[in-house]
């Protein structure tokens, strides 16, 4: 998408504009519609945010720089501010609370990509029992 505020340049291609954008273009068919004038997106930089794992992130918004911990704070404080409704905030909020707590689960992918195999082996092998 081509940056107004920057002529030649382009915006870069993540969520931050994509929801901007997708807002601009979901509100402009109604006011045509309505006969106001149609308005064009133009990028206004807030900031960026990124997690780096392990309770490590980066943050930029406006002047303000964080590092280390304070910028994974950010980072998740932002994610948290995208997610609807008080109780999936909440839900969100007290997952992430409990993995600072408890360790990650380590799952084998083969048990993710085949969930179903144990319970069929324990049916088989039930088959078996009763047919014996």
């Amino acid at each position: 998408m081509p940056d107004l505020t920057r002529p030649g340049r382009f915006t870069a291609p993540n969520a931050q504009h994509a929801v901007r954008q997708a807002k601009l273009l979901a509100r402009n068919p109604a006011a045509y519609v309505r006969g106001r004038g149609l308005k064009v997106y133009r990028h206004a930089y807030l900031g960026s945010v990124a997690g780096l794992g392990h309770h490590q992130g980066v943050a930029q918004v406006y002047a303000i720089r964080l590092t280390g911990f304070l910028g994974w704070l950010a980072h998740r404080a932002y994610h948290l501010v995208w997610v609807p409704t008080f109780n999936h905030k909440a839900r969100v909020l007290a997952d992430w609370g409990l993995s600072m707590v408890f360790r990650r689960e380590a799952v084998q992918l083969a048990a993710v990509e085949h969930a179903g195999d144990d319970f069929r082996q324990a049916l088989a092998a039930d088959a078996l029992d009763r047919a014996t």
